[in-house]
């Protein structure tokens, strides 16, 4: 491979990959891991009625076409959020710089730098360890995760299941690091649930209010409701279930109308107490209970909570990252979503990267010292794993 880690990093960091778009990445790390020894890769493209996710790529690549040992593998994304305002970044988020040895770029922390830093891993494994034949090496990677994540892993992982392609272990390269590389590490995450209220009302002009039933009175008190609605006070495991109001509409444009309906998106994220199917049923009959105002409520799980059993594979992350960094990791199920609500129904899974302060921020970076620091603690999971 022609590219130490920084030259990779940088090279990964300067394609555009704004979701869903590839920009030419995917086709680099296909030939980037066919250099190191790869034989084995499925390039897919998935389309359905959303146009948006037609240009998303997807890679799933093998050290072996065929293994009878185990199958590790390590998953995630090359796309990115949208850099915002890019004359506030101190330099072009699309132009990595490396300055006082902090590499800027958007990516450089969610994930990128995490995608180059296994890969170098994988290569000086294979160095190391010249005759492996313990099992298989793979890479599961998507460019439809910042988004709706409909074309991406989660058909990726049934295309798998056709193929009799089986997953052993997987680690997915999401920023998990809180104030060191390696101090903590996702074995769950709490689900995610989105909610549209719409309150119906009559119109009427504001003059004439007895005439005009007013939904966004009403929706008001319904938004008090929910905001102390009790859920749960979480566990060992879980952090309380939250519910958030996020966005309050209306179709009114006039200043003397009563409108027709008002309306509020919702979120919960919620732990193992729950699940999706729980809420909507909850949720449901709450607002029922408190309106005789008619209303319309739909809903979108974005993903079940999980927790993962601390078994062989956290047990390899464990080691590895005291054996790197001398010290105890700690397991965690804070934080948002990733693609790892799909892959725990096919493998135990985990989640381990750079940082996470910086993520999705305008100036995003990561230290050169950190990414080569994960990249040692990866090659100390794959001797965990293939050789303890």
């Amino acid at each position: 491979m022609q590219y130490n880690l920084t030259e990779l990093c940088i090279k990964m960091l300067s394609f555009k990959t704004i979701t869903p778009h590839d920009d030419g990445i995917m086709d680099f790390i296909q030939a980037t891991l066919k250099e190191i020894g790869f034989e084995y890769s499925i390039l897919k493209k998935f389309t359905d009625i959303n146009e948006e996710a037609k240009d998303t790529l997807n890679l799933y690549s093998s050290l072996f076409s065929k293994s009878d040992g185990k199958n590790l593998c390590f998953a995630g994304h090359v796309d990115v959020v949208p850099p915002g305002k890019e004359f506030l970044w101190k330099y072009p988020p699309f132009e990595p710089v490396i300055e006082d040895g902090i590499l800027y770029g958007r990516g450089a922390v969610d994930m990128k730098t995490a995608i180059a830093s296994f890969i170098v891993a994988v290569k000086e494994f294979l160095e190391e360890n010249k005759e492996f034949n313990k099992g298989n090496i793979s890479f599961l990677l998507t460019g439809d995760e910042e988004d709706n994540a409909i074309n991406g892993t989660q058909k990726m992982l049934l295309e798998l299941k056709k193929l009799g392609i089986k997953l052993d272990g997987v680690i997915v390269g999401e920023p998990t690091s809180e104030e060191k590389v390696g101090d903590t590490v996702k074995l769950g995450r709490r689900g995610s649930i989105s909610f549209n209220l719409i309150i119906e009302g009559v119109q009427g002009h504001i003059a004439y209010p007895h005439l005009a039933k007013n939904p966004i009175h009403e929706l008001g008190k319904i938004i008090y409701e929910l905001s102390n609605l009790y859920l749960d006070d979480g566990n060992q495991s879980f952090s309380p279930s939250s519910l958030q109001i996020v966005k309050i509409e209306t179709e009114n444009k006039a200043s003397n109308v009563i409108p027709k309906t008002a309306s509020c998106f919702f979120n919960i994220r919620f732990n193992n107490f729950y699940s999706g199917e729980d809420l909507i049923k909850l949720i449901n009959n709450f607002i029922t209970s408190k309106t005789n105002f008619n209303f319309k409520l739909s809903n979108f799980v974005s993903g079940e909570c999980f927790l993962t059993n601390q078994g062989e594979l956290s047990n390899c992350v464990k080691r590895a990252i005291f054996d790197v960094c001398d010290f105890e990791t700690k397991f965690s199920t804070s934080g948002g979503t990733s693609d790892a609500r799909f892959i725990k129904n096919y493998a135990p899974v985990l989640e381990l990267g750079v940082l996470n302060k910086t993520a999705h921020k305008i100036d995003e970076n990561s230290s050169i010292e950190d990414i080569y620091k994960l990249k040692d603690i990866y090659k100390k999971i794959l001797m965990n794993f293939f050789y303890s």
